[in-house]
């Protein structure tokens, strides 16, 4: 009987032959570089000699040597021979000639023809293949590489790090281009077949990976994935090793799942857990801001008693971008701005693009050697702001030292908190001559970022907004996940679709990176606001209550820092609210448990929601967003595509629902339910939750979207008396539905302010105010 799962290291050729259910490649590598007349050539390894292969003791480990004129190329693999689902590759090269030589690309899997490539018994136009994309712009996406429509389209976003992005969405390209995580999945998503694709490092090299099918999209041509070398001298007896390549032919989510843990491990960065929450001047104000402007949301924010950790000034203190120094807008200076902030018991955050300068900055003239150039030797420019700023090269040790300085001054004005923001210029497409020449777009993006937090200290919080993803990891506390976002529904951006759906989807489809990191949704806008201020389209506020509820869920769905805008001392209480259903944040991201199936906006997502140590148990919150223009009949059926395991571990089931309260009680795997008219724009809002023999439950909340697992804080039973402990925290009408243990009832007599069902097995606890309390209820 053939084992499941095979795997076969050819040394001649270099082939890389790996089999299994409903998958098979057949793949080889390449390396790209220049020849001595300056010209790129690509050494396949069907050129290359073996030479001689070691195995490690555990048989784990498999190298081979390689000669391809004066380079000597090893590649290595490693694996568990007991489980060949998964495996990794990496290539590395010495210069065993006399002469430097310029790398360009080390292609670890290059499989070429129809045949090489097989996912389940369907043709390349019935797989779904997913994208990522390496900075905030940048659209991930979803599609079947056979049906060109809108979600092919949105994965042709190309992976651009200039300021200014190209529009061409109409063409059908033969190739899409993803980075560091690509998935295949045969069957329109649906499977059986898929594969995992992932580079586990990134902090020396950008990766890509490139799928071509034939014009009409329905045959495999072929599948590449390189890690970028952007040029560097490879000097005589130096040696240059690439990055692992980790290949998974497991049930999709797992195998991302497996993927980022071995990828946290291995960029040793993890989130912290506790996402702040942040107010920002930006999504309001814009480089309008004042000091005025400050301080009456400050004030604000502390008579309405919005409970947040972070007060973010945003652009427009500054004098110019390169100019780090306020303008006449804040007479007080910015030292004393942090520390009224920080007397109201917040934390003081500040706004920078510190690789950037204005082509006004004088620092131009008298620091040339400072700035980044082209192979030319021209200054390399970033269009933003209506201008082409200047790029300052970040491998100088003189620009590090002026940015390090940068920050240590900032911190010590009392900004713990920094948003760095178009941080990509440093690392643009074309071929750019840094200082130090031997260094990629990574390693050079690293260094700069490196100075930052040498600058701020290790207890400094720094976001990076608009960077590369993984270049910085373990020096950085969050990421934004998405482009910026608007206050409105049905303003187009270019054609990629309307504003929320399109910076949502680039939110949740980032999902995976939350262990790394705090991912950052870009600011919550739920305000009313039909005449713009100040000229700005960044005022207006135009969502039906149902958007804002959606928008609002994306704060939650991302799993990471909470940040909203608003004019706090204006902003209505209704839409205000909305806040105590996101903060403080949950740090657990949502699945979008249908992103595979080629749809161009998931629609179900699910977040694990596990306070077992505090007695409450482990559930899930399940939500649907209609992104249709009408409404929808929904129903759901609990089966693992919308729960994955979750769905089989438990008898059964019960299930509230956040905005109307509504329980099912009893339900089973493999159930549906039917939820019923869902309206254009809306969106539903679900808890799952196992029936626990012999122990209470906590049904519901109308608090936090995690619907327990934040303003609940200890759930205990002993003998006949249930203890709820609750800390709430905002100024809102406060609900909870408590289910007795299967066969007991609530007791007739409880505490103020508490409702039994008829049937006495549900119990509903209410409070119209602030309250931390420890509520004790009696069961017969």
């Amino acid at each position: 009987m053939r084992e499941p799962w095979s795997l076969e290291l050819r040394q001649s050729g270099g082939r890389t032959v790996w089999e299994g259910p409903s998958i098979r490649l057949n793949a080889g590598m390449a390396l790209e570089l220049e020849d001595t007349s300056g010209k790129r050539v690509q050494l396949r390894s069907e050129a290359w000699h073996w030479q001689s292969r070691r195995i490690s003791e555990d048989q784990r480990t498999i190298a081979d040597v390689y000669q391809a004129g004066s380079l000597e190329i090893v590649r290595e693999c490693v694996h568990d021979p007991s489980c060949l689902s998964a495996f990794r590759l990496r290539m590395s090269v010495a210069n065993r000639g006399g002469a430097p030589i310029r790398l360009h690309r080390f292609a670890l899997i290059l499989a070429e023809g129809s045949e090489a490539l097989r996912v389940g018994d369907y043709n390349a136009g019935e797989w779904s293949f997913m994208r990522s994309g390496r900075q905030k712009n940048d659209l991930p996406s979803v599609c079947v590489l056979g049906r060109f429509d809108g979600a092919y389209a949105d994965s042709l976003g190309s992976l651009s790090e200039k300021g200014r992005r190209d529009n061409d969405e109409t063409a059908v390209a033969r190739e899409i281009v993803s980075d560091e995580l690509s998935v295949i999945v045969g069957e329109e998503g649906r499977g059986p077949g898929s594969v995992l694709i992932g580079f586990l490092d990134g902090r020396s090299y950008l990766a890509e990976c490139r799928i071509k099918t034939d014009s009409h999209g329905l045959r495999f041509e072929s599948l590449e994935a390189a890690c970028l070398l952007d040029g560097v001298l490879l000097q005589p007896a130096e040696w240059r090793q690439g990055e692992w390549l980790l290949l998974d032919g497991q049930e999709p989510f797992k195998a991302m799942e497996s993927f980022i843990e071995e990828k946290a491990k291995v960029l040793q960065s993890e989130a912290s857990p506790h996402p702040p929450t942040v107010f920002c001047t930006w999504y309001y104000y814009g480089d309008t801001v004042s000091q005025e402007d400050v301080d009456v949301n400050l004030k604000a924010i502390v008579d309405r008693q919005v409970p947040i950790d972070v007060f973010q000034i945003d652009e427009g203190w500054e004098r110019r971008l390169g100019d780090w120094e306020p303008n006449h807008r804040f007479p007080d200076g910015m030292e004393a701005i942090a520390e009224r902030i920080r007397e109201n018991g917040y934390r003081p955050g500040i706004w920078t693009a510190p690789f950037i300068i204005e082509p006004r900055q004088e620092l131009r003239y008298h620091r040339h050697e400072w700035l980044l150039k082209d192979e030319q030797g021209q200054p390399v420019t970033f269009f933003m702001n209506n201008m082409n700023n200047f790029v300052l090269d970040v491998t100088h040790p003189e620009v590090l030292e002026w940015v390090e300085a940068l920050y240590r001054k900032l911190t010590t004005w009392g900004y713990t908190y920094h948003k760095l923001d178009f941080t990509r210029a440093v690392a643009p497409d074309s071929p750019v001559r840094y200082h130090r020449p031997n260094l990629t777009r990574a390693e050079a993006f690293r260094q700069g970022v490196a100075a930052v937090r040498r600058g701020v200290g290790s207890d400094g919080y720094v976001l990076i907004c608009g960077g590369l993803y993984s270049p910085p990891a373990g020096l950085v506390d969050a990421h934004r996940t998405g482009s910026d976002v608007r206050s409105m529904w049905s303003e187009r951006k270019g054609s990629r679709g309307k504003v929320a759906p399109f910076t949502i989807k680039q939110n949740v489809l980032r999902y995976w990176m939350a262990p790394l990191w705090h991912n950052d949704p870009d600011a919550l806008m739920v305000r009313r606001q039909k005449e713009s201020i100040r000229a700005l389209d960044l005022s207006f506020g135009l969502l039906t209550d149902d958007e804002a509820r959606v928008s609002a869920l994306n704060q939650y769905m991302g799993g990471g820092m909470i940040c909203f805008t608003e004019p706090m001392s204006e902003i209505e209480r209704d839409r205000l609210g909305l806040l105590r259903h996101v903060s403080p944040a949950l740090g657990k991201a949502a699945v979008p448990r249908d992103m595979l199936v080629g749809k161009r906006y998931a629609e179900w997502f699910d977040v694990e929601v596990d306070c077992r140590s505090n007695g409450l148990g482990l559930w899930h919150t399940i939500s649907t967003i209609n992104w249709q223009d009408d409404s929808r009949q929904v129903t759901m059926t609990l089966d693992e595509r919308l729960l994955g395991d979750f769905a089989k571990q438990y008898e059964s089931y019960a299930i509230s629902d956040f905005w109307s309260g509504q329980i099912w009680r009893g339900l089973t795997y493999g159930e549906t339910l039917e939820l019923g008219e869902l309206a254009s724009h809306a969106c539903h809002h679900l808890k799952v939750i196992p029936e626990r023999p012999d122990e209470p439950n906590v049904l519901y909340t109308n608090g936090h979207f995690s619907m327990g697992g934040r303003e609940c804080k200890l759930l205990s039973m002993a003998g006949n008396q249930v203890t709820l402990q609750v800390e709430w925290v905002w100024d809102y009408p406060f609900r909870a539905i408590l289910a007795a243990p299967p066969g007991r009832v609530w007791a007739e007599n409880q505490p103020e302010g508490v409702c039994l069902s008829e049937e006495r097995g549900l119990l509903e606890w209410s409070t119209m105010q602030k309250a931390v309390q420890n509520l004790v209820f009696e069961l017969d």
